[in-house]
């Protein structure tokens, strides 16, 4: 009997460690669509004329069956089988080697989750995206719904954080939060406390850093008015709830118009957080530099621009806060990079923390 070959879709890079993966300016980077011109697609169909024309010339035609499609994903070195096929990249984390937590939005669009225990994977959990959900594909961004960052503290807490399109709404996406307490994930809990929000919509984008059994942390930036500005902002999740969006205030130094989220860290069993982002100045007519800022108890600090590296140009360069790690409270390294006005990276650049005090930007490579 003919049968439809099994499809396995796009494969997973294993996240290692305790290092997450970044949310990416999700809002920025378009999508991918599966469809019709996917050479994967062609080639299955072309297999699969081929075996229609063997089942006919053996004559056996009657016999020819098209079973489904197989949603296959490659998940920690596993095959896994997402209900609805996986519709973007999957985000993991791990508190230690073989336990580890993937999660993702399926084209049916629900969220999912799938953990692995002593690397042995347990079953596929889903849970629903609200009404009215909309692309999970488009490259038209931020018209897209999907996960924008994952953290755990154990694999019985961990905390999603997914950016849903409103339908019918221009520029308008909400945050979704899921958690895990135990066993079970949550359903949804929406996300909407943010203050002075622009006419446009807040289109938040966030990532989230689990550092207690029962706390996280949710830090991103949202647009606000006047100027269509962008506005960097965090909040505590308690269980599954979450508190308000306290906004960053800025120091004397800030000379920018915008405040770009990129990286943040915080320290396990403390309630303490480092976040890192780039400052936009262009209509100010300076160049994109680098912010720091500290969250204390759940008291945003003053953000800060760090002294950039000798003979970096404001005007036509930028640096950008690649990864940012503490080791204890008021200790971190911020890895970055320095960039040209084509947005060529020229050099990397890193900072430190010692004892709450930043240095300089400094030029590495």
């Amino acid at each position: 009997m003919a049968e439809w070959p099994a499809l396995d879709n796009e494969v997973c890079d294993r996240h290692h460690g305790r290092d997450h993966v970044s949310a990416m300016r999700m809002k920025f980077f378009p999508g991918t669509r599966k469809d019709e011109r996917d050479p994967v697609y062609i080639g299955l169909v072309r297999r699969f004329l081929s075996i229609l024309l063997a089942s006919f010339l053996a004559g056996s035609m009657s016999l020819l069956v098209w079973p489904s499609i197989a949603n296959a994903e490659t998940v920690f070195g596993h095959s896994v089988t997402i209900p609805g096929e996986n519709a973007g990249k999957i985000f993991t984390d791990c508190v230690s080697t073989g336990n580890c937590v993937a999660a993702g939005i399926a084209g049916t669009a629900k969220f999912w989750s799938i953990t692995e225990t002593a690397g042995h994977l347990g079953s596929v959990t889903e849970r629903a995206l609200p009404p009215g959900t909309t692309e999970l594909y488009s490259t038209m961004k931020p018209t897209d719904s999907g996960v924008e960052g994952l953290s755990c503290s154990s694999l019985t807490h961990c905390a999603v954080v997914v950016g849903n399109a409103v339908h019918g709404v221009l520029r308008n996406t909400q945050l979704l939060i899921f958690t895990l307490n135990g066993t079970s994930w949550s359903n949804y809990t929406e996300f909407n406390n943010f203050h002075h929000v622009s006419s446009q919509g807040a289109i938040p984008s966030a990532e989230v850093r689990c550092w207690s059994s029962q706390s996280c942390t949710l830090m991103g930036d949202f647009h606000t008015s006047p100027y269509n500005t962008w506005t960097l902002f965090a909040a505590t999740i308690t269980g599954t709830t979450a508190g308000d969006a306290q906004t960053f205030p800025v120091s004397q130094y800030y000379t920018g118009d915008d405040q770009y989220e990129e990286t943040m860290a915080c320290v396990n069993g403390e309630n303490w957080c480092e976040v890192a982002g780039q400052i936009d100045g262009i209509t100010s007519g300076t160049g994109r530099e680098v912010f720091v800022g500290t969250l204390s108890n759940g008291v945003p600090g003053t953000l800060t621009v760090l002294q950039p590296p000798s003979g970096f140009n404001a005007h036509n360069q930028w640096l950008t806060a690649d990864t940012l790690k503490c080791a204890s409270v008021n200790n971190c390294t911020l890895a970055g990079s320095w960039a040209n006005a084509a947005g060529n990276v020229i050099h990397k650049m890193s900072a430190s923390m010692v004892n709450g005090t930043w240095s300089a930007d400094q030029k590495v490579s």
